[in-house]
């Protein structure tokens, strides 16, 4: 058996966390969505140090419209054109949350507001 790496432990993480981020959000649980949060954006911010952000670019094809959405997120800095596609494609959608989000991070973004951790 295999060990994985630090790399994909942190994916994981990320994975996990916003997906559980997403569940909490659909049982209007904001505490535990805001907890979860909290720990997709430390597993990124690790991910980031390490220089491994480029990673997040296989998450845009996560079948997870949340993990979609927060990866296209984080990506917008870096790969803007493959981000924004994603984001609108998702805004277009009839996802719960991650459509709603994706309005929110577009909006923001188009008028130079948006603040990524």
């Amino acid at each position: 058996m295999s060990r994985k790496s630090s790399h994909e432990t942190l994916l994981e993480t990320f994975i996990d966390a916003t997906v559980a981020r997403h569940e909490a959000m659909l049982k209007s649980d904001f505490r535990r969505a805001n907890r979860f949060y909290r720990k997709s954006v430390a597993a990124y911010r690790l991910l980031v140090e390490r220089g491994d952000r480029t990673l997040l670019v296989n998450l845009l094809e996560n079948p997870n419209a949340s993990v979609r959405c927060a990866s296209a997120t984080y990506l917008l800095s870096t790969m803007e054109n493959r981000a924004l596609e994603v984001l609108r494609s998702l805004a277009r959608g009839d996802y719960p949350v991650a459509s709603f989000e994706a309005k929110g991070i577009l909006h923001e973004w188009e008028k130079g507001t948006l603040d990524v951790p």
